[in-house]
């Protein structure tokens, strides 16, 4: 709703009577009719006329918006001596208006006696209008009942409407005077303080149209830009027929030049219209905005400048409404008098002063705010200008921050620019070094195949910024087994009675054997050393990044290889989960100083179900946490089913279809663990072991065109070439087999394809053999079943399947299944896998892994004469196999 109206005001060529307090208030009572105060004050004189008559002219014809007028530009210039009091009468309708006020004006005034001066306004987009002169003594005889106790000069009392008593009390207390000096003073120095700081020109306020957001919290700069903005008028009124109950003016007797009469008038339109209206709203009038807020059966609005802050606005008008429901609240809807509820004028004016006081705070608040942004540029400034770039933008007003800041954005990228045009005219003058081979990586497998390749004499480099041997050595598989190790001599030793001796476990010490594990592995670290120095291979240390002509860079050095070959192997994954920092991966399981009482470890891989055995047969309360129903799923389905079943019954606690949700640290220093379904409570370590990452993703291989998957493993072929010529890959880098033995054969067949002409010989991935160190153990060859179905069809296969207790358990109280199966092929029943469970089943598999890589047959196994009693017997002594009729689970 947009409201555009003018006045037109229309004086005598006298001023008004002057009458005494006594005179005036009397009119005052004689009168009951409802009225509502526009303004008190010094307003500006209209066109004078010779005479006029007290009768109200005709109603004017309808109009559709409101429609004031001024008569004379010169007229209103003119000063009136004395403040003059503004009414307007609020109808039902602008004919009764009319009529009553034309009755109103034949009473109270006899012709010729008083000067009048005569006001004319339209009201009514609903209704026609109506126009109506008032003179004087209607002016003066209104409502009786808005009076309060005042004393005048003389110590007399007597009663003034609120509005009338801030106007005489002006003009009596020289420290009212003293008051508005000061507050004109401090109204100046904060202009000032705005032009010198803020940029006065800079509009910190955008107003986009008239609507309000319920959400109030503007810009910070709202309340203080404008600081010194007053409310010009508070009303109060009935939301069901728009009855004001309660008012108040500011700066009433000040000479301001606001038309009330204008302004009140459409502050009752408002009022008529609120029905279907917003709870809270802002309305566009001219230079003012008319703000509102309903609250159950009232609605507070305010008269305010433009710049006024909403946020202040509407803040003060809940303020105002709440407390007036609070006093009120049974006497709302009884009140048939307008304006019955002055007195809380005093409230409004109170509410008012809280505020400003409220935006002095927050102008304090954004003075410091904007001294520390400042600081801030200035030393931001200095940086550029220590770098060789001077900003000579620097102005001494907060509105230039912007500016400046953009130009500080323009200076860092030249300097960057500059810094990369330097890079690379230093790289193009540094010498490179050439190898022949040039080996990224000094894990298992870099270290194997750069060593072979020193057999064919060619020179080789090899890079390496942390510990030699790579992870199988220093956090995989040859610490793990160590650790194994020890928790096997923890089972040996609670069968030990069963075997007739009397042994107590009394103390296990974790240091110790932590200590003698890390002594190994550190002289593990020498020896690859030594060995590389013994075959010449130049090591170099730091860490290597490719450049777009394919050279490496090592601490600011370049080489290049004839042949470069990428083997910089991987590392864990952690999830993306609150709190999974507080956990610690696989690699940090060897940096435990003691053996914790409460694990929990998460996965169901190879590496999760090896950890979670160790620490639990070394006596820690171990909870493992798997997503679905078995370990090792990747593994044959009978061998992941029985190690699961052996796991649920021996220490380890096994917590199936479970999903760790967020992890928290304790007072006492503990993990509470909650997953899917519960929480886990007082845990000392937290194993992430759900998966490995290539270290691929700061080599910088996009410069040189060496294409990764998704999870940035790097994509080769069967002779390990990557989508580059003469670059190569192998070990987890590539994602396939992530084994060291896997490795070491790769990049040993690379080098006798690279420098020994043997241009086909690759490695077969097809019957790779290896072993989870789990309790009891797992030992695989060849493939699985459900391999075995999707490349021979379900018809072609035939099973075979022994479950039986080793000799070993035969006298101890603890029993533990062995389980052995062969996957045979075709009808000459080609054995295309093994897989083993139990005691044994690590070392015995070597010598079976051959057998299926030369393609052996069942018929071979059994033409093999058994060696009794052992474990590996059954393998060629096995009877009974079946063929399949459904595909496996998994």
């Amino acid at each position: 709703m947009n409201l555009s109206s003018t006045i037109d005001l229309a004086m005598g060529d006298k001023t008004p009577e002057s009458l005494s307090m006594d005179d005036y208030f009397d009119r005052l009572r004689s009168d009951h009719s409802p009225s509502i105060l526009a303004r008190s004050g010094r307003t500006n004189r209209c066109k004078p006329r010779s005479r006029l008559s007290t009768k109200c002219p005709p109603s004017a014809k309808s109009k559709k918006r409101l429609v004031f007028d001024d008569d004379n530009e010169v007229a209103r210039k003119r000063k009136v001596d004395r403040p003059i009091d503004v009414f307007e009468f609020e109808s039902q309708s602008a004919d009764e208006d009319s009529k009553a006020e034309e009755k109103e004006c034949n009473k109270v005034s006899p012709k010729g006696d008083l000067n009048k001066r005569r006001r004319s306004f339209s009201v009514g987009e609903e209704s026609s209008d109506t126009k109506i002169s008032v003179s004087d003594e209607v002016v003066a005889a209104r409502s009786p009942s808005r009076i309060i106790p005042f004393e005048d000069e003389n110590g007399n009392n007597t009663l003034v409407r609120p509005e009338m008593r801030r106007v005489f009390t002006e003009h009596r207390d020289d420290q009212s005077k003293k008051e508005s000096i000061e507050r004109a003073r401090r109204v100046k120095a904060m202009e000032q303080f705005q032009k010198d700081v803020l940029n006065s020109g800079e509009d910190w306020e955008s107003h986009h149209g008239s609507e309000v957001e319920t959400d109030l919290d503007e810009d910070l700069f709202d309340d203080f830009n404008h600081l010194q903005m007053e409310m010009e008028l508070t009303l109060i009124a009935r939301v069901s027929d728009g009855l004001i109950l309660a008012t108040s003016i500011e700066g009433a007797g000040d000479g301001g030049d606001v038309n009330m009469v204008k302004y009140s008038t459409q502050a009752k339109t408002i009022f008529k219209r609120l029905a279907g209206a917003p709870q809270m709203h802002s309305i566009e009038s001219g230079p003012y905005f008319f703000h509102y807020v309903t609250k159950g059966a009232i609605c507070a609005l305010c008269l305010c400048e433009k710049a006024f802050p909403r946020k202040l606005a509407f803040a003060f008008l809940e303020d105002i409404a709440q407390e007036f429901v609070n006093q009120y609240t049974n006497r709302i809807d009884s009140v048939v008098r307008p304006y019955h509820f002055l007195e809380f004028d005093q409230y409004i004016q109170q509410a008012k002063r809280k505020y400003a006081d409220r935006s002095r705070y927050a102008l304090g608040a954004v003075q410091n705010e904007l001294q520390d942004v400042t600081r801030i540029m200035v030393s931001n400034i200095e940086d550029v200008i220590h770098r060789g770039e001077a900003l000579n933008i620097l102005e001494s007003r907060a509105s230039d921050l912007n500016e400046m800041s953009r130009k500080y954005k323009e200076d860092a990228k030249a300097l960057n620019r500059k810094s990369t045009i330097f890079k690379v005219r230093m790289s193009s003058s540094v010498p490179v070094k050439e190898f022949d081979y040039l080996v990224l990586g000094g894990g298992s497998g870099g270290i194997a195949s750069a060593r072979r390749a020193r057999e064919f004499n060619v020179s080789v480099g090899l890079i390496e910024s942390g510990r030699l041997g790579g992870t199988c050595v220093n956090v995989g598989c040859v610490p793990k087994k160590v650790m194994y190790n020890c928790s096997l001599h923890a089972e040996f030793i609670r069968d030990h009675s069963d075997y007739g001796f009397d042994v107590t476990l009394n103390k296990f010490d974790f240091t110790k054997i932590k200590e003698s594990r890390d002594a190994y592995i550190r002289r593990l670290n020498s020896i690859y050393e030594n060995n590389l120095k013994g075959s010449d291979v130049e090591l170099i240390r730091g860490y290597g990044t490719f450049h777009e002509d394919g050279s490496i860079e090592v601490n600011g050095q370049r080489y290049r290889g004839k042949h470069t070959l990428i083997a910089v192997g991987g590392f864990p994954t952690i999830p993306d989960i609150p709190g999974a920092e507080l956990g610690t991966d696989s690699d940090g399981f060897f940096e435990f100083e003691t053996l914790p009482k409460k694990t929990v470890v998460v996965g169901a891989g190879y590496i999760a179900v090896e950890l979670a055995g160790v620490l639990a047969n070394l006596g820690s309360e171990t909870h493992l946490l798997i997503r679905y129903d078995h370990v090792l799923r990747t593994f044959d389905h009978t061998i992941a089913t029985c190690l699961t079943e052996s796991m649920e019954k021996g220490p380890v606690k096994l917590h199936k279809r479970t999903q760790v949700t967020k992890v928290e640290k304790d007072s006492n220093g503990t993990l509470t663990v909650t997953t899917n379904e519960g929480v886990i409570e007082g845990v000392e370590k937290l194993i992430w072991a759900i998966g490995r990452n290539p270290h691929t993703e700061k080599l910088n291989l996009d410069k040189i065109g060496v294409e990764t998957d998704a999870a940035g493993h790097i994509k080769v072929d069967d002779f390990q070439n990557t989508s580059k010529p003469g670059v190569y890959a192998v070990g987890d880098a590539i994602g396939k087999w992530l084994l060291t033995p896997v490795a070491i054969a790769a990049g040993r067949r690379l080098s006798h394809r690279l420098f020994n002409g043997e241009s086909n010989l690759r490695l077969n991935y097809e019957n790779i053999a290896t072993v989870v160190f789990s309790h009891p153990l797992i030992g695989t060859v060849g493939l699985t079943e459900k391999e075995a179905v999707a490349k021979y069809g379900l018809d072609n296969l035939t099973i075979y399947l022994s479950k039986f207790n080793p000799m070993y358990h035969s006298v101890t109280t603890h029993k533990e299944q062995c389980v052995m199966k062969m996957i045979c092929a075709g009808e000459e029943e080609k054995v295309v896998g093994i897989h083993l469970l139990g005691l044994g089943s690590d070392e015995m598999l070597q010598g079976f892994s051959v057998a299926v890589t030369m393609g052996a047959t069942k018929k071979q196994f059994d033409d093999t004469v058994a060696i009794h009693p052992t474990y590996a017997e059954e393998l060629v002594t096995m009877r009974g196999g079946k063929k399949l009729t459904a595909p496996p689970p998994f």
